[in-house]
């Protein structure tokens, strides 16, 4: 995960940044740590699609929040 600033934006530095992900199409959402800049997840033991949610709030206060509902398909597991 990486957060970039516009050039020239006023926007501060990062000051939270948190992921979620759901394996119901958003119906429930759990934490997903962020490691080294990377989200981890766990995979349920299924096939069928992940949806993701990243949130940031800067030092200035802006905040952005973005939800890509099936962003991927899990595979069935062979």
């Amino acid at each position: 995960m990486r957060v970039e600033r516009q050039r020239g934006s006023a926007a501060g530095a990062v000051r939270d940044l948190a992921a979620e992900i759901s394996f119901d199409d958003g119906a429930i959402w759990k934490p997903a740590p962020i490691r080294k800049g990377q989200v981890v997840v766990n995979h349920p033991a299924m096939e069928g699609f992940a949806s993701l949610c990243a949130k940031a709030v800067d030092t200035a206060g802006n905040a952005v929040e973005q939800t890509v509902i099936r962003a991927y398909r899990i595979a069935p597991r062979t």
